[in-house]
């Protein structure tokens, strides 16, 4: 992994989004996992963050996608977290890990995530 790499969040839900707000709901991790899922996404185009998320996102998960986001590796680390590559099911794919397990500290450590995001809409 590149030491500042660009990591993409597919957003699922129309309430993580306002405008092109990102909202910290959309970086959390799901209640029933202790990671968040994102993909590096370095040197790809637009297009092809799309085609990621709907072949290897989107149908896995059956639903829609409303929009992505992006951070970086350096911001993820700069909340002490981690990041792990999975390669499944997508050479890109990669987990945010060491989430704090008090809900609230989790929450203030997404709304990091989320503070200086846009949110990009498919087109």
């Amino acid at each position: 992994m590149q030491a500042d790499e660009r990591l993409t969040r597919y957003i699922f839900d129309e309430r993580h989004i306002k405008g092109e707000e990102v909202k910290g709901a959309a970086c959390e991790p799901p209640k029933s996992l202790p990671e968040v899922s994102v993909y590096r996404t370095n040197g790809l185009g637009l297009e092809a963050i799309w085609r990621i998320g709907l072949i290897y996102v989107e149908s896995l998960r059956g639903k829609k996608m409303v929009a992505l986001t992006h951070t970086t590796s350096n911001l993820v680390k700069g909340q002490e977290l981690s990041v792990q590559p999975l390669w499944l099911p997508h050479p890109r794919h990669t987990n945010i890990l060491g989430w704090p397990e008090e809900r609230s500290a989790a929450k203030q450590k997404a709304l990091e995530l989320a503070r200086d995001a846009k949110a990009i809409k498919p087109t």
